[in-house]
């Protein structure tokens, strides 16, 4: 089983993350593999150099399956960052409404929709043809759900306090 790595840039900012044999770590975020990392895995050509210098400074090993402190809270990506005081890495916020929870997650400040508007508990499969698509409305700081019917976009809204949808006016 590999084992993956997240290379940082100078304001912890993920500009890649690489895979790594899994020998050379002896416990959960064991220094020595940020350590083989800078020594064996080559600079990026592709990634821009900033003034002149390749911008990767440090590695930090990631987690496929991170849900906890040991295995920083989130799996690493492109453009997300790393907090070193929390020992976690974050991804870009998507909504300037939407605020860090206490898994280093971005949270809406509406809960996310429990049922669509037929009753179906939610997430379903997203295969099904008649899907509600939802998504946040960051004007409005608002769920919105469409659906198509005889041709027709149908919009409508969700109401957290009634968990119900309504026909947007």
């Amino acid at each position: 089983m590999a084992l993956y790595f997240a290379e940082l840039d100078s304001n912890n900012v993920v500009i890649r993350v690489m895979t790594a044999p899994e020998d050379i770590v002896s416990s959960p975020n064991d220094p020595a593999g940020e350590t083989w990392c800078s020594n064996n895995i080559p600079n990026d050509p592709d990634i821009p150099l900033v003034d002149g210098v390749y911008p990767g400074v440090a590695w930090k090993q990631t987690y496929k399956n991170a849900f906890d402190a040991v295995t920083r809270w989130n799996y690493a990506g492109i453009e997300g960052t790393y907090d070193p005081v929390n020992d976690a890495f974050i991804q870009g916020q998507l909504y300037a409404s939407w605020t860090l929870d206490d898994k280093f997650q971005w949270a809406p400040p509406v809960v996310h929709p429990t049922v669509d508007d037929q009753g179906h508990s939610l997430p379903r499969d997203r295969f099904y043809e008649d899907n509600l698509l939802i998504d946040w409305n960051e004007n409005l700081l608002k769920w919105i759900g469409q659906r198509v019917v005889d041709g027709v976009t149908i919009t409508k809204e969700w109401n957290p306090d009634s968990s119900t949808w309504s026909i947007k006016e």
